[in-house]
């Protein structure tokens, strides 16, 4: 029988992958993370912090999401809040030659407000809704913003003009996947300031 040995290691790229899809954004913003290693358990939303430089863990309310053999995360940057701080996974285990290891990681985000700001839900779109029609919801944070919208070649995009969105309001964009082609990892790009926000859908 196989016996596992426990320790503890931090930041060990080779047993847990971790991508972030940005470094950088604006108190409110949304943070997207795809997270890969070979667990022992699945993971859970209370295995993820977000922290400052201090340790000091913040309130976020992350959605966490298992699809084939990745997890995907989001959640919104804290309102109010400038600095450097850190996305943190804790409490998690990994098989790794025959050992259990708790792993203990930190990847560092910059918050940097810059305005306009916009949160999106959700943050990733997989497609296991019924019929090919699914909606994206952008809220913008403290200012006004602007939004153009573009997407690649199998999503039908009606907003080819800048679409608008009130201070601290939330608008409702609605897309269209095209099921009559070959369907592979589609995206949507939202620009707004001198960000980008990719929403993919896989």
């Amino acid at each position: 029988f196989l016996i596992l040995f426990l320790a503890t290691v931090f930041v060990n790229a080779s047993l847990v992958n971790v991508k972030l899809y940005k470094e950088t954004y604006s108190s409110g913003e949304t943070v997207q993370a795809e997270i890969s290693g070979n667990f022992e358990k699945e993971l859970k939303t209370n295995n993820i912090i977000f922290i400052d430089e201090y340790f000091n863990e913040l309130d976020t309310a992350p959605f966490l999401y298992k699809h084939d053999d990745k997890y995907f995360l989001y959640f919104d940057i804290p309102q109010n809040i400038e600095g450097n701080y850190s996305l943190g996974l804790e409490k998690v285990f990994v098989k790794a030659n025959g050992t259990l290891k708790e792993v203990v990681e930190y990847y560092k985000i910059t918050v940097n407000n810059i305005y306009p700001a916009v949160s999106i839900k959700p943050g990733f779109i997989f497609k296991n809704f019924d019929g090919n029609e699914f909606q994206a919801n952008l809220q913008s944070k403290i200012v006004e913003a602007n939004v153009s919208i573009n997407t690649s070649n199998n999503i039908l995009n009606v907003y080819k003009n800048m679409q608008f969105i009130k201070a601290n309001t939330s608008r409702v964009f609605k897309f269209r996947l095209n099921l009559t082609s070959h369907f592979d990892n589609e995206i949507i790009k939202f620009s707004y300031g001198d960000r980008i926000y990719e929403l993919p859908v896989f």
